[in-house]
């Protein structure tokens, strides 16, 4: 089944290129927002002496620091800037979801006028259905602090520090768990919300809820092999991105390519996770 759905979401998102490259652009366009600004002051500081030409290698840890020890005032309104783009992106992608769930889940070509016009007409529903999911995600990263009564309980208020490092990795995998689970619901209910058409976001919730725990073992695991597949590409990417350190025009050149090749890669595994979870709701058959 998962496979089936893993082919199937890919499988749609070829036949809609047209916003994966809307996807792809919109990355590079926020990407280039942010970046530009920090090569300023990256630039003003490093020069073009030999200390600048190490930029074009893995990262200098001194020099990050002595960056931060020489240019912080500089940084601290960078870093507020890096904060709200994210938020926009945040809030560019979530605008795209309307459409892009629109088109996946009706199996329909691309059209700029159900595309845009699902953008809009859903967006409003996703922020609301976003804020009702909070309480959800507050309750699942609190489950964590049960380990803390158990500790307790156990070992007394002095536990071995082994014991103090075990528990600390185990909260740290707890939560991460609880983030994945909350994204579940999520996604999920953003579905609902586009083939049901709901309007009442307290109701789409609990039907969520209900189907992320009936069906958990399928939706987790679908959720889990996308995850590593983004993993996998990582682990490629880096590799022949450290190899590619030399300062000359040629290797930047090469570098550049291979970057927009992993955020190519990247755009189309966002919207293939999308489709994939889309297809795997349509199979279900879940009102």
């Amino acid at each position: 089944m998962i496979i089936r759905v893993l082919k199937a979401g890919f499988a749609r998102v070829w036949a809609l290129k047209r916003i994966w490259m809307l996807y792809y652009f919109t990355h590079l366009l926020l990407a280039g927002l942010a970046i530009f600004p920090a090569r300023l002051i990256m630039i003003n500081f490093a020069g073009y002496t030999q200390m600048g030409a190490n930029l074009a290698g893995r990262m200098d840890i001194e020099l990050l620091f002595e960056l931060f020890k020489y240019r912080g005032n500089a940084l601290s309104p960078l870093l507020i800037f890096a904060v709200l783009l994210t938020l926009v992106f945040w809030l560019v992608m979530l605008f795209y979801s309307g459409g892009t769930l629109r088109l996946v889940m009706a199996g329909s070509h691309y059209n700029i006028r159900e595309f845009w016009g699902s953008c809009g007409r859903f967006f409003g529903r996703f922020l609301r259905y976003f804020l009702w999911t909070l309480p959800v995600l507050g309750l699942l990263l609190m489950a964590p602090l049960l380990l803390n009564l158990v500790k307790k309980m156990v070992w007394g208020p002095d536990p071995p520090e082994a014991v103090l490092y075990w528990l600390g990795w185990i909260k740290a995998g707890l939560r991460f768990l609880a983030i994945l689970i909350w994204q579940l619901v999520f996604d999920y209910g953003r579905m609902r919300i586009v083939h049901a058409n709901d309007k009442k976001m307290r109701n789409t919730l609990v039907r969520t809820l209900r189907f992320v725990g009936s069906e958990f073992a399928l939706v987790f695991s679908l959720s889990v092999l996308l995850a590593a597949l983004g993993l996998l590409a990582l682990i490629i990417y880096n590799p022949v991105a450290d190899l590619l350190h030399a300062p000359t025009m040629v290797t930047l050149g090469v570098l550049f390519l291979w970057q927009q090749l992993y955020m190519v890669f990247r755009a189309g595994l966002r919207l293939t996770t999308l489709s994939s979870q889309a297809q795997l709701y349509s199979y279900l058959h879940l009102e």
